[in-house]
């Protein structure tokens, strides 16, 4: 009964752990004959080995060594039958045979194989690694410190056992002995002895003296962890103290110095005693007499005072510790000097720079030279109170000094005085020597002014520089010049003048340059000359001359062209653009005159004075005498071909271009020579009657500009800032009743007709008109003679069709729903759009819709939240906007200016908000902690061109910063090349029943959970409310992407696609939370970014992108996504790069094998790798910007 019973409790433990792992067993997946096996065991333990087969009976059986293992004392098997389900949710059953070896052993490890006979005869083998291997530890060692006392009567018997005991699995035979010392030394090694299966002992006899003070350390060798294993004992020895006299020197005539060195062996010195024998004197019985001096028990040496002069004397020395006493007699007579060491050095003047003085020190008398151990050196600018310091040490060398870091062109005064290691004192000062640095390096010339306010004139006046350096003989003046302007042509040019070097002498102070360039931007560098002609540091001044009218007026001229489908006739006006190169021109107006019957053109007021009336004034019955405006051309839209039909009833009409909303421009709205204007409603073209059919007409129709509403607003500019949009933003109907009014109507074709057209600067100057031109009639010519007739006939009817019409704005009634486009045809889509300066882009881009009659945007109009919209025109649709919790029921307080914007299929959910602003930094936080979000990428710079773009909303590196109740850590950052990834670890202060932060006493507030904590910290998917009593930290990482400038695009499409390929790794880790993705506003390069998100996607998962279709859904979702043409153009071309290459980024580990592989060519072809990779690159549509890509990448 009782061994029945004991066998029961050892047999408890492996078939407990026999039925845990049948109940953790993982039926699901396993076929009839597939086993499972799971090693376990340790040495001098227990050790298990598990075999399973998904059968209900099967004959297991173990072999080991090539033997079948039988059971006996220490071997025991054990198999059940467990029942389950599989992934189907059938019953199965699980045999599993469980091996058990107690007092495992090295010899019990290897292949154990485990074979499976079913029912069927079927036998299924299966080799498993029993590794019993662990990592080597100290278990104990003699504790320290160890404190022993040692005396000359101990020291030859006194020891101390050391020992160290450790658990190795490969046991070494024996065990390294060595002490930690400043060189170290080692005792050898010390037999291990074995305690049992994992553990071994070494022991150490460790003789006792004074130099046995130190750590010993026994160690070993792991093979299993390849680590060296230690163990360390401090021994803290106690013993007699020793002192020994260094020196003894004379100082003077009365005093001695001495110098000594004390080993106190861990013990502080109680006390020092000083005995001195003068020679020739008896005192006591050795004749040394204790002085009654008290020497710091800290010192190593000591002055010994009021002796007597040429006297000779012998010292000895007695110190004493708890462990005992010990003296030293200095062996030889000292005598004090017969006279007192006087020493005034003598400085010369050696050397000298622009910067630096060298110093000669005379060398002391040979007596007392070893008394005089370093200088004290002074140099003082003369004028200056304040000296400056230098110590130099002084051996038999004697070497100079040189003073360096002064000032050039300057007058300093030196001073030595020698001083001595043993008194610490210094003698008398020398007499004082004077030295001039050499010229040096002008300073920047002082209070320089320029002045511009003249168009060719540049006034340019400064001061000395305040730190002259050297003597100034005169100042050189650089000038250049630097001018963008539109030319002729209507490209941008760049145009540089100079630059033009003017010297003059010391007497001036103002230099006046002639004949310069108007709205020309000139730099001017300014710096003083030397003697020896050496130009010193410039001081660079900026200054922009006014813009000036343009040269030359308008010089405008027109013909007469037949409509032959309705025969009528029109006048086609060639308009010569002109060059900005003076300054920027707002815009072209077009008058035209008819004249009254028998009336001479030439005797009309001149255009500046005649008067301006309206088209149904021109042409009533009764007609008015005057010009009517036909066209409002603005410089930035002007026609390519330079051409307009008049009298088609079509007019430009540009006063709704954001161009013409400068303050200089807005008179090309408004009559001229009236101090108040009168308005008219504005014309809106309409699409132009097609006279031929010509296929080219079309074309021509779809070239003019997109419709004034379509173009109201083109970037995420900040118009709160600006000083004309801030009063009153100007809109089409705010000037109706004042503004001009612009008709181009049919022509009387029994009336003469001439034209003029004005020009109008940017600047405040006067308008510029041109001639009036010669005088046309619509209507047919008198017969001219045959052969004119004949060549009249001959003109093509195609040419009359082209020339009429020709301005009229297209507008989309809804946008279209555009087929999307196959991968491999994105780059012909590309190139076919980018034709004729980006035509297809803009016409597409120009159907994009900008508001939806389901969307309203009443939150961000509220009177209460405009103040927390960065620009008054980018709103949040109330259907998509992101809500925050209310505070205390605050009317708005739930309000940020951000939406939610959903990925391709709505697998991704992006937040696109605007850059956070000083007032709405806390709610962005309040945002980010309520809606669990761990991921924000910023698109914008805090400064851009010079304006604030984005508050700054995380705190300094590795600082902390508070918003509201949420503290910001900046926990770490890491730097890319254009791009920077912030960790940061944001805690939600406790709050109590009123919302404020509960401290403890000592005004802290209480902190909780660490950056990846569990709990509630980790699932921030719950939105909080205002009142939370417990404290949570989480992590949020920051993508801060730096290389993409406002209104704009990246320059090259790779850098953002690896960019939203890092994005979307980190996003890869917590799927099911939104990305906050911000820029400026919000809408421009944020949406860009989104939509590339999306198309990639898209991309992938289909072949196809439907770049249009996309941006129009996400523009439902915010406002104005995917702002810019710019950036629309970059999302075609970023997916072009995309659809050609792929993903070709190689880490820099494998770039090496990459290129090796490159190298290969493959069977069967005549080029490597790379020459066919390099041919897809030149198969790009932008080759250029691959091959520079390429070079400047590799």
């Amino acid at each position: 009964m009782t061994m029945g019973h004991t066998d029961g409790k050892c047999l408890a433990i492996p078939v407990l752990y026999f039925v845990c792992i049948a109940l953790c067993y993982s039926i699901v997946g396993l076929d009839a004959s597939e086993l499972d096996v799971a090693p376990k065991g340790e040495i001098g333990g227990q050790a298990n080995l598990t075999c399973s087969v998904k059968a209900e009976t099967a004959n297991i059986t173990w072999i080991f060594k090539e033997k079948v293992i039988e059971e006996d004392e220490r071997i025991k098997e054990k198999v059940i039958t467990v029942s389950g389900k599989d992934v189907y949710d059938t019953p199965v059953k699980l045999t599993i045979s469980n091996l058990t070896i107690t007092n495992a052993t090295k010899e019990d490890e290897g292949n154990y194989t485990c074979i499976a006979k079913l029912e069927n005869d079927e036998e299924t083998t299966k080799v498993m690694t029993l590794d019993m291997r662990f990592p080597g530890k100290l278990v104990n060692n003699t504790k320290g410190p160890l404190v022993q006392n040692t005396t000359k009567a101990t020291e030859k018997s006194a020891s101390v056992d050391l020992f160290c005991i450790f658990e190795v699995y490969d046991m070494p035979t024996e065990v390294q002995w060595w002490k930690k010392a400043e060189k170290g030394y080692d005792f050898g090694g010390r037999t291990a002895e074995p305690i049992n299966l994992r553990q071994i002992k070494s022991e150490y006899k460790l003789h006792i003296d004074k130099e046995a003070n130190g750590t010993y350390i026994c160690e070993i060798f792991d093979k299993v962890s390849l680590k060296n294993i230690s163990g360390e004992t401090d021994i803290i020895v106690y013993a007699e103290p020793e002192i020994k006299i260094n020196s003894v020197v004379p100082i003077n005539t009365t005093q001695l110095y001495i110098n000594w060195t004390v080993h106190s062996y861990n013990l502080p010195v109680d006390a020092y005693y000083l005995y001195i024998k003068e020679v020739n004197a008896t005192n006591g019985t050795d004749g040394f007499e204790l002085l009654p001096v008290k020497i710091d028990i800290r010192n190593t040496s000591y002055i010994i005072k009021n002796l007597t002069k040429s006297a000779t004397y012998k010292v000895k020395l007695h110190v004493k510790t708890r462990m005992g006493e010990a003296n030293d007699n200095f062996t030889d007579a000292v005598t004090t000097l017969g006279k007192e060491p006087m020493f005034i050095p003598e400085i010369s003047i050696n050397g000298f720079s622009a910067t630096s003085v060298t110093l000669g020190l005379m060398a002391p008398p040979t007596e007392i030279a070893n008394l005089i151990h370093y200088y004290i050196l002074e140099a003082k600018k003369k004028g200056e109170t304040t000296p400056r310091q230098a110590y130099h040490s002084r051996d038999n060398r004697n070497l100079p000094y040189m003073f360096d870091s002064l000032e050039p062109y300057s007058t300093y005064i030196f001073r030595v005085r020698a001083c001595s290691d043993y008194t610490k004192t210094c003698g008398e000062w020398s007499k004082e020597k004077e030295a001039a640095t050499l010229d040096g390096i002008p300073g920047k010339p002082s209070d320089v002014h320029i002045n511009c306010t003249t168009s060719r004139v540049v006034i340019l006046t400064w001061k000395p520089p305040l730190k002259p350096n050297a003597e100034i003989k005169g100042y050189t003046m650089e000038l250049t010049g630097n001018a963008n302007f539109k030319d002729r042509y209507g490209n941008m040019k760049e145009e540089i003048w100079g630059p033009l070097t003017k010297f003059t002498t010391n007497d001036s102070r103002s230099i006046r340059v002639d004949g310069l360039q108007p709205n020309t931007n000139y730099t001017v560098r300014l710096s003083a000359m030397t003697r020896m002609r050496r130009r010193g540091d410039h001081d660079t001044r900026r200054c922009a001359t006014p813009p000036e009218p343009p040269d030359v007026p308008p010089r405008p001229r027109w013909r007469k062209i037949h409509d032959t489908n309705n025969n009528k006739y029109y006048f086609k006006m060639f308009l010569p653009r002109i060059t900005e190169r003076n300054g920027p021109i707002c815009c072209y107006r077009v008058f035209m005159v008819r004249l009254l019957p028998d009336m001479d053109w030439k005797n009309l007021q001149q255009p500046p004075e005649i008067n301006i009336i309206q088209y149904e004034e021109a042409h009533a019955v009764q007609p008015v005498i005057g010009a009517y405006l036909t066209d409002i051309i603005s410089n930035e839209n002007f026609p390519k071909d330079s051409e307009i039909v008049m009298g088609d009833d079509r007019s430009i009409d540009d006063r709704g271009h954001p161009s013409l909303a400068n303050e200089q421009c807005r008179r090309c709205r408004y009559t001229p020579h009236r101090n108040e204007v009168t308005t008219t409603s504005t014309t809106v073209t309409t699409a132009a009657p097609t006279t031929t059919a010509d296929p080219l007409l079309d074309e021509d129709d779809i070239t003019t500009e997109t419709p004034l509403t379509r173009r109201r607003r083109d970037s995420d500019g900040d118009y709160s800032k600006d000083a004309i949009m801030s009063d009153k933003v100007v809109d089409e109907n705010d000037y109706s009743d004042i503004a001009i009014k612009v008709k181009d109507g049919p022509l009387n074709s029994a009336s003469n007709y001439t034209l003029f057209v004005e020009l109008i600067p940017r600047a405040p100057l006067a308008a510029l008109y041109s001639e009036y031109v010669h005088v046309l009639l619509p209507a047919p010519a008198p017969a001219p003679p045959a052969p004119a007739l004949q060549r009249a006939l001959q003109v093509s009817p195609r040419y009359v069709v082209e020339h009429i019409g020709g301005r009229q704005q297209l507008v989309t009634a809804a946008p279209p729903d555009m087929p999307p486009i196959a991968k491999e045809d994105l780059a012909a889509a590309y190139a076919e759009r980018q034709l004729d300066s980006d035509y297809g882009f803009q016409k597409e881009f120009e159907m994009l819709p900008e508001c939806f009659p389901d969307r309203t945007t009443h939150a961000s109009e509220a009177r209460e939240n405009q103040s927390k919209n960065r620009y008054p025109d980018i709103k949040a649709y109330d259907q998509t906007r992101v809500k925050l919790s209310q505070i205390d029921s605050i009317t708005g307080s739930d309000y940020i200016n951000a939406n939610y914007v959903m990925g391709y299929r709505e697998r991704k959910q992006f937040i696109c908000a605007q850059g956070p602003t000083d007032t709405t930094v806390n709610d962005f936080w309040r945002m980010i902690w309520e809606h669990g979000l761990e991921l924000i990428v910023m698109l914008t710079n805090l400064e851009e061109y010079s304006k604030v773009k984005c508050s700054k909303y995380w705190p300094e590196e590795r600082g902390t910063k508070n918003f509201g109740n949420i503290t910001v850590q900046h926990v770490g950052e890491k730097r890319y090349s254009d791009y920077i990834v912030r960790e940061l670890r944001i805690t939600k202060q406790p709050t109590n029943a009123d919302g404020q932060p509960i401290v403890e006493n000592n005004g802290i507030a209480k902190r909780n959970g660490d950056c990846g904590g569990g709990g509630e910290a980790a699932d921030g998917s719950r939105p909080t409310t205002p009142r939370d009593s417990k404290e949570e930290s989480r992590c949020v990482r920051q993508y801060h992407f730096l290389m993409w400038k406002d209104f704009a695009a990246p320059e090259y499409p790779h850098s953002i696609l690896k960019f939203i390929k890092r994005v979307n790794e980190a996003w890869s880790w917590m799927v099911g939370r939104a990305v906050v993705v911000h820029c400026s506003a919000g809408v421009g390069r944020t949406g860009t970014l989104v939509a590339l998100d999306c198309l990639l996607d898209q991309l992938r998962a289909t072949g196809h992108a439907a770049v249009f279709n996309t941006v129009a859904e996400l523009r439902r979702q915010r406002n104005f996504l995917v702002q810019s043409l710019k950036q629309y153009v970059f999302v075609y071309r970023a997916l072009v790069e995309y659809a050609q290459y792929g993903d070709t980024e190689i880490p820099a580990s494998r770039l090496k094998s990459a290129i090796d592989r490159l190298r290969n060519t493959p069977e069967g072809a005549d080029k490597c790798l790379m020459e066919i990779e390099f041919e897809v690159c030149r198969a790009h549509p932008d080759t250029d910007e691959i091959l520079f890509i390429l070079v400047y990448y590799i």
